[in-house]
């Protein structure tokens, strides 16, 4: 740790330490927690840039997955961190990033406006290149994954909560509007473990302060569950949305369908309540086809439901 302190430009002398840490982890386990903060803090300094803070995620994520049965030393390491990893990845994306992730396209990078600006950061791809815009692309990426893995575990009622999180805003924003199916369908994973979790607390009255009935039906029916998992998936190509005619959206409508089913199981009618709602007052569908479409999800399973969202969401497009 003192090396990495004294020569803070070494890229490769932090490689080889992260690599080292990395097995460190699962070779010392529990061993090594009350040095895991000393290192996570050693690794930053005024010059790392996108890349390097990626690489601790990749190690703060190794950690939570390592200790996920430890709710103790969780406790001891993540919520101290949590709020600075957010800054950060907020600060080296930029005010002005794009969330969709349009602009890190590989169609986009050429015509980027930024594309050849001369300012140089310290370390790294010079602003608005090629490959700074590929380098905090996969930083968001493995962000929305730090944040995917924390919904799985002990400390997320801390850390995640519907209405103090700052996480949770780019969590909707990566699940409504990002291009990259997969990206989508990983930040949909995540608000899916929260809001499953948050109804499973409401249901069994073990939410104390955290939120109210209210604050669920606000958040997990309108936001999720039908913004995130209905709404926007009517958005047309041309317009910003995701081509589910396209192959790698396959994966993408079968979460879709996977977690529209799920919502319905955990809390019922009172979901599609809302839905019923929502689809006749904001998109202006008929009672009928409103109707219908609630029918059809409490009916149909698996292959059949996704088939039928596809063939919905297409035919809403061509209004």
């Amino acid at each position: 740790m003192q090396a990495i302190h004294a020569f803070p430009l070494a890229k490769d002398l932090r490689a080889k330490f992260l690599a080292y840490v990395h097995r460190l982890v699962e070779c010392l386990g529990i061993n090594l927690v009350p040095r895991l903060s000393a290192i996570i803090w050693a690794l930053q300094h005024p010059s790392i840039d996108a890349d390097d803070f990626t690489d601790i995620l990749v190690l703060l994520n190794q950690i939570i997955l390592k200790f996920a049965n430890e709710a103790t030393v969780l406790q001891s390491i993540v919520p101290t961190l949590f709020s600075e990893c957010i800054a950060k990845v907020h600060q080296f994306l930029g005010p002005t990033w794009d969330w969709s992730g349009a602009e890190a396209q590989p169609a986009m990078l050429a015509s980027s406006p930024r594309a050849s600006q001369p300012i140089v950061k310290s370390t790294g791809a010079p602003v608005g290149s090629t490959e700074d815009l590929r380098e905090r692309a996969v930083l968001q990426k493995q962000y929305y994954t730090f944040l995917n893995t924390i919904s799985q575990c002990s400390v997320r009622d801390d850390l995640m909560s519907p209405k103090e999180s700052l996480a949770i805003p780019d969590l909707l924003h990566g699940a409504t509007t990002h291009i990259d199916p997969g990206v989508r369908k990983l930040c949909i994973t995540t608000i899916s473990n929260l809001v499953i979790h948050w109804i499973s607390k409401i249901q069994s009255g073990s939410q104390g302060d955290m939120f109210n009935q209210a604050d669920i039906q606000e958040f997990a029916y309108k936001k999720f569950g039908c913004d995130i998992l209905i709404f926007s998936l009517l958005v047309k190509p041309e317009s910003g949305g995701i081509d589910i005619r396209d192959a790698a959206s396959i994966s993408l409508l079968t979460e879709v369908s996977t977690q529209i089913k799920a919502l319905y199981d955990t809390s019922g009618q009172e979901y599609l309540a809302i839905l019923y709602q929502e689809t006749t007052t904001r998109l202006g569908w008929s009672s009928d086809i409103a109707q219908q479409f609630t029918q059809h999800i409490v009916q149909l399973q698996g292959r059949q439901l996704k088939s039928y969202l596809k063939s919905l969401f297409l035919e809403y497009r061509k209004l």
